[in-house]
């Protein structure tokens, strides 16, 4: 039954940052056009009509996917099981600090951009790790592999076209390194649904 709880909240968690960033994009003055013009790190700032519910969805994506991911992959070994929560706790941490600490651009808010390199890195080597070393059926770690794999190179590329001078890409490459974790959550807690319905049959 706890499983089905943890599972449904990874579901809740991943929803509810998409919702809160659609409602968020929709208020400012591009409207959808923002999902290509607007970084994610702009709709968290005074400027954006609607920073604090997209700044609530930093806040309870780090404090939720640190709960359940910590309970649903409590069964891996000892050593998996201390990597996994190191690198789901650097999410945790970043995607608070991401709420908390505001950045009109990545790269002028020092603990921001602390933030946002823990949540981009710790969330993709997490899930990259999940479908390399998770002992379940391939097309669950098959997925995990390819999503860690997307946002580790979306992460990269921001790097380059922001050391580059890049800027208008990269609010497009920042959710592709940001969409990965979200989605990994509302498909792990389905697949996990699916696995504890299975077993009640």
């Amino acid at each position: 039954m706890k499983k089905k709880i943890f599972s449904i909240i990874f579901i809740i968690n991943g929803v509810y940052y998409l919702f809160a960033e659609f409602l968020s994009i929709l208020a400012t003055k591009n409207e959808l056009n923002s999902y290509a013009k607007n970084t994610i790190s702009e709709l968290g700032t005074p400027t954006s009509p609607l920073y604090r519910l997209m700044n609530s969805a930093f806040i309870i994506t780090g404090i939720l996917f640190m709960l359940a991911y910590s309970y649903l992959f409590k069964n891996m070994n000892k050593t998996k099981k201390i990597i996994g929560f190191l690198l789901a706790l650097m999410l945790s941490i970043g995607s608070i600090m991401v709420g908390l600490f505001h950045s009109v651009e990545i790269t002028t808010n020092p603990l921001h951009q602390i933030g946002t390199i823990l949540v981009f890195s710790g969330g993709n080597l997490l899930i990259l790790f999940i479908g390399l070393f998770y002992n379940d059926k391939p097309p669950y770690t098959k997925m995990c592999t390819i999503l860690g794999t997307l946002g580790l190179w979306g992460g990269i590329m921001v790097i380059i076209s922001t050391i580059r001078g890049y800027p208008k890409f990269i609010p497009l490459l920042e959710r592709t390194t940001v969409y990965p974790i979200i989605f990994f959550q509302i498909i792990t807690g389905i697949y996990f649904l699916i696995i504890e319905n299975q077993k009640s049959l």
